[in-house]
């Protein structure tokens, strides 16, 4: 918004307190606060992994380098550039960086060298002058025994040890891109993984039931089926659809996509018969208050609860009956499951004594639920309470106790900026 017109600019002109409106597909060009009372859902894959998009509401931020994936909204521009979210974790990126241990043994072996070759050139020069001998022969064997004491054999002997250990790991699938990591990766004792696409399959699949009276398990998903399309491409839809197997054979008639503020999907299907009803999923509470003559409806926020406690996304379904009025068929929950050989993997590192800690930027309840079921327990620490923690006397043993952290960012103590801080942010 410029001069109180909305015009087209270069993402480099923008400045912190620009006014923007950001679309459907549009990639976010800055550190954003939501003005309008809209909710777009927005993709931060690229800062936390995790694939499935979060709502944002006013208030709320949009992150640069986020794609719009449903919705849009006008919204004032935070920070930019090298100050945004994104420009301060490329920035911890680059400047992140140890000293392996094999780097510091070569380290320490060339300190070795140069201290002996010191003496023993010192020692030289003494000796010949005592002895009488002419100060240029001292000199050039000085110099001769100074160039013997410098391995310049040794680069090349531990890269072709180390290409030889590489290639022994590429025989067992093992993609090696860093040659000192080979000798790293043997004198590991803690590993810490990420959870969304390593630990688990980076896709939404349906984990949990809940059927109403005189619903079966195969009915509620082939009736959330019809309420979804398949060429929208959406997690939720793409999920169901799989659970259901195949679609039923019924015609589908008009077809209402998911909206931020109904929060449900919606369609009219013709069955066999030639008879129409409708169909929806969506939200729970929604689509509770949308049965609410339907005494099952009662028990929805029980069920919900229930699902939140193993970490699940809870999805309502209902369809008509009768006079349009409409019933509960129930409610599915959804998740992230883990990868088939992710439990299998982590006990083969327990015993060869590697600890494995999970890294999330996920809620508390999806990541204890992740380790539990690969084996790591269920001992979840909070990332924001390592802030300002590492003085306190027990926080080693804080840390090693603990199965993983959840709501880790790339840069936890990095906020975009005043306006722009995330309160309660997570990436479910």
């Amino acid at each position: 918004m410029r001069d109180g017109a909305w015009v087209t600019v270069a993402v480099r002109e923008l400045v912190p307190g620009d006014v923007v409106r950001v679309r459907l597909g549009d990639v976010v060009p800055a550190d954003l606060r939501v003005l309008n009372d809209a909710t777009p859902e927005v993709d931060q894959s690229a800062l936390t992994g995790e694939s499935l998009a979060v709502s944002r509401g006013h208030g709320q931020s949009l992150y640069s380098g986020s794609v719009l994936v449903r919705g849009e909204a006008d919204a004032l521009v935070c920070a930019t550039g090298a100050s945004s979210y994104m420009g301060k974790t490329t920035a911890l990126v680059q400047t992140a960086g140890t000293v392996s241990h094999f780097q510091r043994a070569v380290l320490r072996i060339a300190n070795y060298l140069i201290v002996i070759a010191v003496a023993l050139v010192t020692l030289t020069v003494a000796v010949s002058l005592v002895r009488g001998n002419p100060v240029l022969q001292t000199l050039e064997f000085a110099l001769v025994v100074t160039i013997a004491s410098i391995p310049v054999a040794l680069p090349a002997v531990l890269s072709v040890t180390m290409a030889i250990g590489a290639r022994q790991l590429a025989r067992q699938q093992a993609v090696v891109s860093h040659l000192p990591a080979v000798e790293e990766l043997g004198g590991i004792d803690l590993l810490c993984s990420d959870k969304t696409g390593t630990l688990t399959q980076n896709r939404l699949a349906v984990a949990a039931r809940w059927t109403a009276h005189g619903i079966t398990d195969d009915e509620l998903p082939m009736v959330a089926a019809l309420a979804s399309r398949a060429e929208d491409n959406d997690l939720i839809d793409r999920a169901v659809i799989a659970a259901a197997g195949q679609r039923p054979a019924m015609r589908v008639g008009q077809f209402i996509p998911f909206d931020p503020v109904s929060k449900r999907t919606e369609a009219l299907v013709r069955d066999f018969d030639g008879r129409t009803f409708r169909v929806s999923k969506g939200a729970p509470q929604v689509t509770a208050a949308l049965c609410s003559g339907d005494g099952a409806a009662t028990q929805v926020d029980a069920v919900v609860e229930r699902f939140a406690t193993h970490g699940h996304r809870s999805l309502a379904v209902a369809r008509t009956h009768g006079e349009g009025s409409w019933r509960l068929m129930g409610v599915l929950g959804l998740a992230d499951p883990p990868r088939e050989d992710s439990a299998a993997t982590i006990t083969a590192a327990k015993e060869l004594g590697i600890d494995v800690k999970m890294v999330t930027g996920d809620q508390v309840a999806i990541g204890r639920e992740t380790a539990r079921q690969v084996g790591l327990g269920e001992q979840i620490l909070d990332a924001a309470t390592l802030d300002g923690a590492a003085d306190d006397d027990d926080f080693g043993a804080r840390v090693e106790a603990t199965t993983g952290s959840r709501r880790s960012f790339p840069n936890t103590n990095t906020a975009s900026c005043g306006c722009c801080k995330p309160a309660g942010t997570s990436s479910e």
